[in-house]
């Protein structure tokens, strides 16, 4: 039967609660971390946690993003072994799509199809994807002869087997953007000049409410949030930052106009005021800023679900 319609939970969520199952094994052309991270933590909305181990196919043709290979290592490392990713390594690169879950080893219920693990390939609503249940025993075996070929992404020498690319940013007035539009300007003041002092950087800044000092976000203009430049409200994306640094962002509240960090808000807090020379847990000024050099951030989009965060004073 073609399942094509209500792809992510059927294929990626039901299971985990219909069946007696422990692991979710992946074998997808392409792959992104900000899916990984949604989906994990919608898993654990269900009272489940099953372990996730996904291999990226075509990694020996197309390579991996930087980005997105800092994001993969980062949730590899929170995960306390809940995830495992991978990069097939092999001569030839593997463009399929297959979802098996197992319990204990030992095959449960499979899908195979044209959906990558991505947003675009499960959770959006913007092309027609389709997926099939199939033998659950041969599309473990497939799994498992690809693993033979692939590598862990937290492998020590996984450069010398990968190639890792950098997006094509130049800083501040010569950016280099694949078109007119892919950057945008997101102020860290409000209308008068001065920082909001219990919202925006200073959100964590409410004892009253017995807030993490640190819990920050990035407010979104109106301008901005009503145009398509950032993916929709709840889609989760990585975002790499002039200094090295990778986060997975998240755009939340009311019309998606802040931007945050969905594993904790005192992420971007706690980043910011480390770039700022600004002491863990104070409140970020105006003069702050000032003595930085800088009064906005610049976000580029260098595709769907992968950004860069300009912060260079």
């Amino acid at each position: 039967m073609i399942i094509d319609k209500d792809l992510y939970r059927t294929v990626l969520i039901n299971p985990s609660s219909n069946h007696d199952v422990d692991k979710l094994t992946i074998i997808s052309g392409y792959a992104s971390a900000s899916m990984l991270s949604h989906h994990r933590d919608d898993l654990l909305e269900q009272a489940t946690e099953p372990t996730i181990d996904l291999t990226i196919g075509m990694a020996p043709t197309d390579g991996i993003a930087s980005a997105q290979h800092n994001a993969y290592q980062l949730l590899q490392g929170e995960s306390s072994r809940k995830i495992n990713c991978r990069y097939f390594t092999g001569s030839t690169s593997v463009h399929a799509k297959v979802y098996v879950w197992s319990q204990k080893g030992n095959p449960v219920i499979a899908f195979a199809g044209s959906a990558n693990y991505t947003h675009s390939g499960f959770r959006r609503g913007d092309r027609i994807e389709a997926m099939s249940e199939v033998d659950a025993n041969s599309a473990f075996a497939f799994c498992r002869r690809i693993h033979r070929q692939s590598q862990l992404c937290l492998f020590e020498s996984i450069s010398e087997l990968v190639e890792f690319h950098e997006p094509r940013v130049t800083l501040r007035s010569s950016i280099e953007v694949p078109r007119v539009g892919d950057r945008v300007r997101l102020p860290l003041v409000k209308r008068n000049g001065e920082t909001p002092s219990r919202s925006g950087l200073n959100w964590g800044q409410r004892p009253e409410e017995n807030r993490e000092p640190n819990q920050a976000y990035i407010s979104i203009p109106s301008r901005i949030y009503r145009t398509d430049f950032f993916p929709p409200i709840g889609a989760r994306f990585v975002v790499q930052t002039d200094d090295g640094e990778t986060m997975i962002f998240v755009r939340a509240q009311q019309h998606g106009k802040a931007l945050h960090t969905p594993v904790s808000n005192s992420l971007i807090g706690t980043y910011m005021r480390r770039r700022l020379k600004v002491p863990s847990g104070e409140c970020v000024t105006r003069t702050h800023l000032d003595r930085y050099g800088r009064t906005d951030v610049t976000m580029i989009r260098i595709d769907e679900e992968t950004y860069f965060l300009d912060f260079s004073a």
